[in-house]
């Protein structure tokens, strides 16, 4: 619920407060008036903190009355401020409008659920507790925790503390609310709260540049603001939840959670049970009694029973009223419903870890569980069938992931025509929306599911975490394990027959939770020896192994492709083609791992087996071929990869054809090889003529197309073609931006790509914002940790080191490699990749031992993992080159040379001699003859010198490196 307010100063109380500086801040209960530059005939008043400059008074604006004891003169005087709306009409609710504070005008911002809110029981203390802290503490900001398990009230009591504080007694001027359930749902509510406070046009991207707006917007205002993270139950979630706390010295922040840790937020307050007369009064309102006192000995028990627990009493109220029972006749039901519950719990569930060691507490839980169970017999339907639908509905859904379950899951399984959902299907296996929404909504009212929101695509909604555990409670050993299996396979198979669909950020996110939970419950639920692998569960564990893969999360893809394999070896034979298929499954993520010794194994094992049953030049072994030149390639053995490209392009030549897509891919494949070779003349040839083939046969939009004219654009970059590489580009980003969507993580690798050819001829600003959005975007799509996310993450630390932002430079690079480091290794080609950027930071900042260690260490693995030629290791020697120099200076300046000639002779053997990279080595040599005090050498450099200096004339292309040759100082290049 939004609520905005205006209030402007009328002339006559103008003399009342512009007499004097000192009255510049009016005391009016808990506002201040701040008056705007005088004179002026209408003054601003804006909420602010508590002072006394004036005598007190209160100013209620929703129903204005003085405060007893205090200057009645000065309050008739208060009361004649005219209230003037922000917008129309004067309570504003338009989603439109922004809540930011103008000259003129008072702002109050209230942005909380919209609750349906009914008299709030019991708790007084608490509130008066809470304030109390909040009113004395000096801390900034303040910060405190609401604390107890689920059913206690917590986020109820946090609402009823901001309506108290906002509307009844206006102590703060801000309120905002945040799910804190994890760190994509606090990034949202940060969104929407910038959302709300922004002009048009003004939101910042990214989760801590909305953080930091927010901070600027409340630290501009005057008064008291209150943050609300409600539901922050999973410390270990986030890196440091605090960080999302904004600060100010204005600022109050309120924590719900469940979570015993949570007290290294703020200062704690424990919540208990209700008292018993505020429970009993809970209890009475909720089922509509009429006569407190003459059903007080029936109530009193009923609360007693429940442990005065505000969820339980709360929701038995609701079955009392609903079942229109008697107070007197509840206890016999609910005993009857308690002996079911305790029958369904098992001895060996750990019901003590899951809600603690105390007594107390596992009789507090099980109150509600028993509550549940009420609400569970309450599901309505026409037939006994969809009774039963309705409930398996909902004990599968407390075996997915709790929060995020999209309809579309169900909706897949139910139009395969499963008894268990027949009834929400309609004719023709057409799924019916409006019935199952009705059911969802049902479900919600019982306070059996939360959250349940209906978008354009589908509906979403999400289970408690403890009537996720009530429900697994329920059931018995064997049951845990049906439904284990039956949420594997529904979420495998949506990923299964939706793959294309799975690349956005929001609904890939989402399910990758659901796939975390099923593999979870398999293991807990399942016997050891089946655990994801019996035989009916093979194809999932697969295709959990590839969605592993492609979220970057290689270590869990690997454990279910080693599992998978190894069943399918046993019962199908390990050169059978099944196990073929899943054994290239696990090589894949060996090589993006970095483990190419063992993709290979892997890769040559298939091969051998392929070629041994189908002959060599079957379509899956000329597959394999070509995969495995990919592995080689990745290791730098460009010459094996080349000859493997090579037989895989002929093969498919004479199989499937020249233009047939697969022949172009390895063409494609051809091409990179040439690049890393350094042979950018002949693989941009064969880019243009896979480009020509997939416009003639494809069309110039279609996404084999663009991937080819992609890699064109890479090559003119190389060949230093700037110009020409970035109108390819840019005919990419526009297609893909049509196609895909800006937010698509393809095309957010064509704006990093861009960025890298605009940092390459020295429009570091425009890099600058290019880099910045494809972070953003693929932090937001694929995870912070992301391989893809960390990629743009170092793009956009090397374009910062080069306009001298070096903080923020550093900030990411480090990040980016140690995060690579851990994710990969440390001789992986990206964790090298980004150790090298870091040492050219380090470089920049004349820290020349530190730069010389990364360098010697790139260089060194380098030539171990690559040919001398290959462009890494020439561009990881000119590096080191340079940082020996500068480093050692004339003790090693012949190493330094050396190096740096054999760096520009594997060069000029490769690209023209106005190359960028021929250009560096060059400059670099000269300046290291320089230091040789030796006539000849000084004259060899000058000559150097002049010959850079024609070249760069010459050159038709602008380049960021021409203009640090000018400065005659040492250059060291970043990857590009």
């Amino acid at each position: 619920m939004r609520r905005h307010y205006a209030a402007e100063i009328s002339d006559e109380l103008q003399p009342l407060l512009a007499d004097g500086g000192s009255h510049n801040s009016a005391s009016v209960g808990c506002f201040c008036l701040n008056i705007g530059q005088a004179p002026i005939s209408r003054a601003c008043l804006v909420v602010g903190r508590l002072s006394s400059s004036l005598a007190k008074a209160t100013l209620r604006v929703l129903g204005c009355s003085p405060c007893k004891g205090k200057s009645d003169s000065l309050w008739n005087r208060l009361r004649r401020v005219r209230l003037s709306p922000v917008g129309n009409p004067w309570l504003v609710t338009d989603p439109g409008v922004r809540s930011v504070i103008t000259p003129g005008s008072i702002q109050l911002i209230y942005e909380v659920p919209s609750v349906k809110f009914t008299d709030f029981v019991g708790r007084q203390d608490v509130l008066r507790e809470l304030h109390a802290f909040f009113s004395i503490s000096q801390q900034q900001p303040c910060s405190v925790v609401l604390q107890g398990v689920a059913g206690q009230g917590k986020s109820l009591l946090a609402l009823e503390y901001a309506r108290k504080y906002h509307f009844e007694i206006p102590y703060y001027s801000a309120v905002f609310w945040v799910d804190a359930t994890n760190p994509k749902s606090v990034e949202d509510s940060f969104s929407h709260i910038v959302n709300t406070i922004s002009r048009p046009g003004q939101s910042p991207k990214g989760a801590m540049a909305r953080i930091a707006f927010v901070e600027e917007f409340l630290n501009r205002r005057t008064g008291n603001w209150l943050f609300i993270f409600d539901n922050c139950d999973d410390l270990s979630s986030f890196p440091d939840i605090r960080s999302f706390f904004p600060q100010g010295p204005a600022g109050h922040i309120l924590v719900t959670s469940r979570a015993c840790d949570s007290d290294q937020l703020g200062e704690v307050i424990p919540l208990g049970p209700l008292n018993s007369d505020d429970a009993v009064r809970l209890l009475f309102r909720r089922s509509h009694g009429d006569s407190v006192e003459r059903n007080r000995a029936h109530t009193t028990e009923i609360v007693n029973e429940l442990g005065c627990l505000p969820l339980a009493v709360d929701q038995a109220g609701a079955f009392i009223w609903s079942e229109g029972l008697g107070l007197g006749d509840f206890l016999g039901y609910y005993a009857s419903q308690k002996e079911s519950v305790l029958r369904y719990t098992p001895d060996s569930w750990e019901y003590q870890r899951i809600m603690g060691e105390a007594g107390q507490d596992l009789e507090g839980a099980l109150s509600v569980f028993t509550t549940w169970e009420l609400s569970f017999s309450q599901i309505a339907g026409s037939t006994e069938a969809e009774k039963s639908g309705v409930r398996q509905l909902l004990l599968l859904s407390a075996f997915l992931d709790r929060s995020n379950v999209p309809e579309t899951l169900f909706e897949r399984a139910g139009r395969t025509g499963d008894p268990e959902w027949q009834w929400v299907v309609g004719t023709n296996q057409t799924w019916d929306k409006d019935r199952f929404h009705s059911t969802i909504e049902a479900l919600s009212n019982l306070s059996l599911i939360q959250g349940f929101n209906i978008t354009k695509a589908t509906a979403i909604f999400s289970l408690h975490p403890l009537v996720q555990v009530w429900v697994k409670l329920r059931l018995n050993a064997i049951e845990r394990g049906v439904f284990t299996l039956k949420a594997v396979s529904l979420v495998a198979d949506y990923i299964a027959t939706d793959r294309n669909n799975l690349s956005l950020g929001d609904t890939k996110r989402n399910m990758l939770l659901h796939v975390d939970a099923c593999v979870q419950n398999a293991r807990e639920f399942l016997e050891e020896s089946s655990y994801l692998v019996n035989e009916s569960l093979l194809d999932a564990t697969e295709t959990f192994g590839w969605f592993y893969d492609s979220h970057g999360r290689y270590n869990d893809a690997a454990e279910l492709y080693e599992r998978v394999i190894d069943l399918s070896s046993r019962t199908l034979g390990s050169e059978h083609v099944v196990t073929l298929k899943r054994m290239e499954g696990l090589a894949l993520v060996r090589r993006n791992q970095g483990q190419y010794a063992e993709s290979e194994r892997l890769y040559r094992f298939t091969l051998c087996a392929r070629e041994k049953s189908t002959g060599p030049k079957h379509l899956d072994v000329l597959w394999t071929v070509h995969e495995l030149a990919i592995v080689t390639r990745r290791q730098g053995r460009y010459a094996e990869a080349e000859e493997l490209y090579r037989r895989a392009l002929a093969g498919n030549e004479e199989r499937l054809g020249r233009d047939h897509i697969d022949t172009l891919r390895t063409a494609e494949g051809l091409a990179i090889v040439k690049l890393n070779r350094g042979h950018c003349v002949e693989a941009k040839g064969l880019y243009i003529s896979a480009l020509h083939a997939c416009e003639a046969q494809l069309g110039p939009s279609h996404l084999e197309t663009l991937r080819k004219a992609e890699g064109a654009a890479i090559a003119n970059r190389a060949l230093g073609k700037f110009r020409d590489a970035q109108q390819l580009h840019l005919r990419v980003l526009k297609a893909r931006e049509g196609q895909l969507g800006p937010a698509h993580p393809e095309t957010l690798k064509c704006i990093h790509s861009l960025a890298l050819t605009e940092r390459m001829r020295g429009f570091l600003d425009i890099a600058q914002g290019l880099h910045s959005r494809a972070l953003e975007g693929s932090q937001e799509q694929l995870g912070h940790e992301h391989p893809e996310t960390l990629r743009m993450m170092e793009g956009l630390g090397v374009v910062n080191r080069l306009l001298g932002q070096h903080k923020s430079s550093q900030e990411f690079l480090s990040h980016a490699f140690l995060s690579s480091e851990k994710q990969l290794g440390p001789h992986h080609p990206e964790t090298l990749r980004k150790a090298e950027s870091l040492a050219n930071l380090h470089f920049s900042l004349k820290q020349f031992s530190e730069a010389f260690r990364l360098h010697k260490h790139v260089y060194e693995i380098s030539n171990q993992m690559f040919e001398a030629q290959h462009p890494s290791t020439l561009r990881a020697g000119t590096n080191l080159a340079a940082s020996l120099f500068k480093l050692r200076g004339q003790e090693h300046i012949e190493e330094a040379e050396l190096l740096c000639r054999e760096a520009l002779k594997g060069r000029e053997a490769k690209v023209e001699a106005v190359n960028p990279d021929v250009l560096v080595s060059i400059h670099n040599l000269a300046i290291i003859k320089s230091g040789i005090c030796r006539e000849a050498q000084t004259k060899e450099a000058e000559e150097l010198f002049t010959r850079v200096s024609a070249a760069v004339k010459e050159a038709k292309e602008e380049c960021y490196y021409f203009l640090l040759m000018k400065t005659r100082d040492l250059i060291v290049q970043d990857p590009c």
